[in-house]
């Protein structure tokens, strides 16, 4: 065996140290890296204001949006109202579609002329009369409901409505539909009682005009727009006072009920 010198022996030593040293202290920083930190979110675990759990013991808090109540009052009732306005609207139309269908048949049955005269009533609170032909009649008992509706219609004063094409007139007292006279017609009616006032949308021909009576003589504008006679002689609506034998006023949308100085 061969004997190194002291001072190699000694320089070899040292340089196996070094290394052991440089190894250990390698092992020691591996170990020794610390991960970044991981946050882990449960999404079962999350509520309105729930705060959220780190592992480094930081959280932070979620929080729902704000409700106004306020706007969700104002959009709950506009949606109430949208509701409200639909009802209407349906039992409107359909009023006025049992209208049209009934009175495009012109002559009534009995059940029809039930059913119209209840569609009125249900419409508009006022009795209803058919006579004789009611063909187009859906024009006057339409405009007359938009007047209820609207609050112009004196339902205080005129209860009761007539319908039917009329001939002849009253001054040569052949005043008729095709279900005979109208003044009888009305004088006779037991739910006409004396000195109410009947609108009849009755036609007259070959009668006389009448200065400051513009119903008197004339047929009658079945939408009810015109106080005075237009150029196919047609007017207003004429009124009759139960038990009296003459026309005593008029009706038209344009200036309502007007009662003539007898």
């Amino acid at each position: 065996m061969k004997i190194l010198p002291k001072s190699i022996y000694n320089l070899g030593q040292s340089i196996k140290k070094t290394k052991i040293s440089t190894n250990s202290q390698k092992k020691i920083d591996i170990k020794g890296v610390t991960k970044p930190s991981e946050i882990t979110i449960k999404e079962s675990s999350l509520t309105s204001d729930s705060p959220i759990k780190t592992n480094n013991n930081l959280s932070t808090t979620i929080r729902e949006p704000e409700i106004n109540n306020e706007f969700l009052g104002q959009d709950i009732l506009a949606e109430q109202n949208k509701a409200l306005l639909s009802i209407r609207s349906t039992k409107r139309s359909a009023s006025r579609v049992t209208y049209e269908k009934l009175c495009d048949k012109g002559f009534l049955s009995q059940s029809d002329m039930e059913d119209l005269v209840k569609a009125f009533k249900d419409e508009t609170g006022l009795n209803l009369y058919c006579s004789g032909n009611v063909k187009q009649f859906n024009a006057t008992l339409s405009v007359i409901a938009d007047e209820v509706k609207a609050g112009k219609f004196p339902k205080d004063k005129i209860k009761h409505i007539l319908i039917g094409h009329g001939t002849g007139n009253i001054e040569d007292k052949n005043w008729c539909t095709a279900d005979g006279p109208i003044l009888k017609y009305i004088n006779s009616n037991p739910k006409m009682k004396k000195g109410d006032l009947v609108l009849v949308a009755c036609c007259e021909t070959n009668g006389k005009s009448i200065a400051g009576k513009p119903a008197k003589g004339h047929q009658v504008e079945l939408t009810l727009c015109d106080n005075t006679i237009n150029q196919e002689n047609r007017g207003p609506a004429k009124i009759i006072r139960v038990g009296e034998e003459d026309i005593c006023g008029h009706y038209s949308i344009i200036d309502g009920l007007k009662l003539y100085d007898m």
